[in-house]
């Protein structure tokens, strides 16, 4: 089992190292070094980079949310605090659209989920790939939305984007954040 206090300690290595320069090219033996281990240690904890990076937003949704087991709209608001108070991290794990990245690992999650609940509640019905690719477009705008909002090109306040971040699909995100954050998979 991973220790909490390990990934806390490599995601503020590469935390520090994401606010000068972008992820592509920040380095594992950078990482290793800052948290006085080696390479051998870092991939028993992370796949790659980018799965540590991912722990950024892990933690700070795990933090944002362990006080309630439904995804409210204090809840939203709590997220996109941590968000905003990495804004520089935020932005340029946002921005990435790489095969491995933060919006690839959050996609993975909502598809993976989606599909769970259809098989538990087949009242719901098959995952279809419209449903899919709707699923997927609101995403890619929550998304977007976020970004344009940290780059102060989307001119509303926290509370008004947590407010529009109540994303509608046949399969709603909110039923699916509430599923995550009730079972605690946050991994």
């Amino acid at each position: 089992m991973r220790s909490i206090s390990k990934i806390k300690k490599y995601t503020a290595a590469i935390s520090e190292l994401l606010k000068s320069k972008p992820l592509d090219k920040v380095r594992i033996s950078e990482i290793c070094k800052l948290c006085g281990t080696d390479r051998q240690n870092f991939y028993y904890y992370f796949r790659d980079k980018y799965d540590l990076a991912s722990w950024i937003f892990r933690l700070d949704f795990i933090d944002a949310t362990k006080e309630k087991k439904s995804y409210e709209e204090d809840q939203r608001i709590a997220i996109l605090e941590k968000i905003r108070s990495n804004k520089m991290i935020y932005l340029k794990l946002l921005k990435d659209n790489s095969q491995n990245s933060l919006r690839s690992y959050l996609w993975e999650k909502i598809e993976k989920i989606a599909e769970h609940i259809k098989e538990e509640h087949p009242e719901i019905g098959r995952f279809t790939n419209e449903e899919k690719c709707r699923l997927l477009l609101n995403f890619n705008e929550w998304i977007e939305s976020i970004v344009l909002w940290l780059d102060g090109k989307y001119d509303v306040s926290m509370q008004e984007l947590a407010h529009i971040h109540t994303i509608e699909s046949v399969i709603e995100l909110e039923y699916i954040l509430e599923y995550y954050i009730g079972r605690g998979d946050i991994g």
